[in-house]
């Protein structure tokens, strides 16, 4: 069998895609010559020789259908071809399982056609795909193309070295090898691998630096780019220039660091190593990695500086940061100015927020913001305010106007020309308040001092006068009120005006002008002056001096009224008006009563004249309108001693009584005359006192009434005698009757 190679077709439009098949048609003899007719499996190869080599691509066809000799395929239609035209082919064909008819057929130029060999003369058309163009390209008039594998477009373009492209434009030079010009107009890429985008009079004289576009630009170190604008000049390594500048070189903007930027703006210069201008006008980034955000004559001049905006802020020193505001500086390491209005931030890592000429002076110092404030000293803190400072370490200041925080860890929340001047000190807020002893505290109000340590003023001060409270011994505290005075060390004063807690312990409720020693205690009241060692006067007092209270007996209280008096220890007055107890241990209450010796008990009444007791241990008590002591809760049973009346009426109304029966008068009087009845003395009385009786013992054993064999009731003691007077009256009666009767016999 033989085959003979009839034609190969590619069919090609110029309206569409070249299509990946080939037309085959061949004819097929017998070894005798005549056609065959029948139905066959045709492989067909394209190798890259005409003998031996490798198939590229193997398709084969199972049912081709043979008519007079003659056969027609699409090879392709099976295995796609792809690229395999772009060398010379040579086409292998077997039948069946026969081995390959020899010798290979060349595929010629119609195949071939899958890729173009020269489009010389052509005048127009479309390319639908990728073109491969082995050498240079020159389109356009008036360009010179001398490097090798150079490209140009557009008019009167210079491409002096190899591998250059000129995208389009005019009067545009590349003579750098790889160097790369978009478009534009009289730009230079004077380096190996420098691009220009396009624009005017942009120039890079580097390698690998990059102008995008933008007019009369210039890259001047290796690998910098300017994006654009205009007379911008990158002179730093791996520099940057988004863009900006302006139409003469002194709007310019330039790099000049390894690794500095610029994001637009004018007149900015970014000096230092990897340091940053994003924009703004006049701006300057001198430091390594520092950096200006934006604005306007901004400097950030040490490495890692930071200008957020703002116009003329400097920040001067390592890392340091002003993120905005006018005027403001940050002249140490780490320190911060946040904006506002010449603040200068100049202790190490110190901070200003913003405001108004604020000052952080020392390391770690804060000020957040108001007017006129300075941190002096470590870690000392001012949130805000006028004209406020904190000159100690920790000191703080939270607002207000004038206040000082000067003691070591010392405060001052807010309020005006307050000042905290000793360790740990603070003042929570008011005016003219001064804290000037170690760790004591003044809430607030007005013109209070807390000069003892620990000492403590909640607030309050004068209504009028130049002073107010005062807590001037350790551990002292005054709650509030008006002029008053802790003097004593762990003194309490709550309250009032005028008071005096001068004692040590002594302590002052509240009231008008009282006074207490120490561990003495004023409740409260007017004039009460308690001198005694841990006195109490627990109110009263009054408007003048002479209704004062007083107490200089030690232990000693007076639990209210007026114009009291005691002069003895552990002496009291219960209350009322012109009492005295002035014995040890002596009592005294109502009105004028007078307890002068020691143990003395006396209870007076509203009468005018004094009740005054004359020996030691004496209770007395006057009572005009009489005195009465009940025995049980119902008040039915007790005594009396009525108004004028020299001795006791026991209770004895018949309503209150039960279990009543007669009495044997005749066995009471004969009990009564057996029972002993003596003359004795109470062992407690002095000599020559002498009292008639019985003993009780003997009279409960005789009668069993009272209730106790240790005392004889009055009660029971009147009716035993009553009884027996009865008994005796009785009898004196029978013996009268009988005396008559005799004496009528006698007649």
């Amino acid at each position: 069998m033989k085959t003979i190679l009839l034609v190969l077709l590619l069919m090609a439009s110029v309206v569409f895609a070249v299509p990946q098949l080939v037309n085959y048609q061949g004819s097929l003899t017998s070894t005798d010559g005549s056609a065959i007719d029948s139905t066959l499996s045709v492989t067909f190869r394209l190798y890259d020789a005409a003998s031996g080599g490798t198939a590229v691509w193997t398709e084969t066809h199972p049912v081709i259908q043979v008519t007079d000799g003659l056969f027609q395929v699409m090879l392709g239609s099976v295995t796609p071809l792809g690229d395999v035209f772009n060398v010379p082919r040579w086409l292998g064909v077997s039948i069946g399982a026969d081995s390959e008819m020899s010798p290979r057929k060349q595929v010629t130029t119609v195949a071939h056609a899958y890729r173009v060999g020269t489009v010389d003369g052509a005048s127009g058309g479309a390319i639908m795909s990728a073109v491969t163009i082995q050498d240079k390209v020159n389109a356009g008039s008036g360009n010179t193309n001398t490097g090798a594998y150079s490209s140009i477009f557009g008019q009167n373009n210079n491409a002096n070295e190899d591998y250059t492209f000129i995208g389009g434009g005019s009067g545009n030079s590349c003579g750098g090898s790889w160097g790369v010009i978009g478009g534009g107009e009289s730009n230079q890429v004077n380096v190996e691998y420098g691009t220009v985008g396009g624009g005017q009079n942009n120039r890079v004289n580097n390698l690998g630096a990059t102008v995008s576009g933008g007019v009369s630009n210039t890259t001047s170190a290796a690998y910098s780019t300017v994006g654009g604008g205009r007379n911008n000049g990158a002179r730093g390594e791996y520099s940057v220039i988004a863009g900006g500048g302006g139409g003469s070189s002194a709007d310019s903007n330039h790099t000049s660091n390894t690794g500095s930027a610029i994001g637009g703006g004018q007149r900015n210069v970014a000096n230092g190593y990897c340091a940053q201008v994003s924009g703004g006008f006049a701006n300057r980034s001198h430091g390594g990695y520092g950096s200006v955000g934006g604005g306007r004559e901004n400097s950030a001049d040490s490495s890692y500086a930071t200008v957020g905006g703002g116009f003329s802020n400097d920040a001067s020193s390592y890392a340091s940061t002003v993120s905005g505001g006018y005027n403001c500086a940050s002249d140490s390491n780490y320190a911060s100015v946040g904006g506002g209005y010449l603040n200068v931030s100049r202790g190490y890592a110190s901070t200003i927020a913003g405001g108004y000429s604020n000052d952080a002076n020392s390391e770690y110092t804060t000020v957040g913001g108001g007017r006129d404030n300075a941190a002096s000293l470590f870690a000392s803190t001012i949130a805000g305010g006028y004209g406020n400072t904190a000159d100690s370490l920790i000191a703080t200041v939270g607002g207000g106007l004038g206040n000082d925080a000067n003691g070591e860890a010392s405060t001052v929340c807010g309020g005006s020309s307050n000042t905290a001047l000793r360790h740990g000190t603070v003042v929570c807020g008011g005016a003219n308040n001064h804290a000037t002893n170690e760790f004591c505290v003044i809430g607030g109000g007005r013109l209070n001092e807390a000069t003892g340590r620990y000492s403590f003023v909640g607030g309050g001060g004068p209504l009028t006068a130049d002073s107010g409270n005062s807590a001037e011994g350790d551990l002292s505290i005054v709650v509030g009120g008006e002029e008053n005075w802790a003097g004593g060390d762990n003194s309490f004063l709550g309250g009032g005006r005028w008071n005096r807690a001068a004692g040590t312990f002594a302590v002052i409720g509240g009231g008008l002008t009282n006074h207490a020693e120490r561990g003495a205690f004023v409740g409260g009241g007017m004039r009460n002056m308690a001198r005694g060692l841990y006195s109490v006067i627990a109110g009263g007092g009054g408007s003048i001096w002479s209704d004062s209270n007083s107490v200089t007996g030690d232990y000693s209280s007076i639990l209210g009224g007026s114009r009291h008096e005691i002069q003895g220890d552990y002496a009291m007055v219960l209350g009322g008006y012109r009492c005295t107890a002035n014995g040890d241990y002596s009592l005294a209450a109502g009105h004028r009563a007078r307890a002068l010796h020691r143990g003395s008990f006396v209870w007076a009444d509203a009468t005018t004249e004094a009740l005054v007791s004359w020996q030691d241990n004496q209770m007395m008590c006057r009572a005009d309108g009489g005195i009465v002591f009940y025995s049980d809760s119902m008040m039915t049973t007790g005594v009396q001693l009525l108004h004028g009346v020299g001795s006791w009426i026991t209770t004895s109304d018949s309503t209150v009584k039960e279990a009543v029966h007669a009495v044997d008068t005749g066995e009471i009087l004969e009990k009564l005359t057996a029972m002993p009845v003596k003359v004795w003395r109470y062992k407690a009385e002095a000599p020559g006192s002498e009292h008639i009786g019985p003993m009780a013992q003997d009279f409960y054993a005789t009668f069993g009434y009272g209730g106790t064999d240790k005392g004889i009731c009055t009660v029971d003691a009147d009716g035993v005698l009553f009884a027996a007077v009865q008994e005796l009256a009785k009898q004196n009666a029978e013996l009268r009757a009988e005396i008559a009767k005799l004496k009528e016999h006698v007649k």
